[in-house]
């Protein structure tokens, strides 16, 4: 499979999730434009779990591997809805 295949193939799991309603969304920094901010919502820590240790995940990782110079996690808690 070609690099444009695979990369196509895993927005596709992407935007399938977003049809589902999954709580995750993509920002752009609007004066760093290669800068994103990336937020998803976990039911609880174990979803979470077991979100890092999907198929798709690990896919979609790798896929966006050299886009990516650094990550980081912070975990929040709601308080209202």
């Amino acid at each position: 499979m070609d690099r444009a295949n695979h990369i196509h193939k895993r927005l596709s799991i992407v935007i399938d999730l977003l049809l589902k309603g999954s709580a995750f969304d993509v920002c752009q920094d609007l004066q760093l434009g290669k800068v994103f901010f990336i937020y998803e919502i976990y039911t609880d820590e174990d979803a979470f779990k077991k979100h890092l240790s999907s198929r798709h995940f690990k896919e979609f990782d790798i896929a966006i591997r050299e886009w990516v110079e650094r990550k980081s996690i912070r975990k929040l808690k709601r308080t209202f809805r």
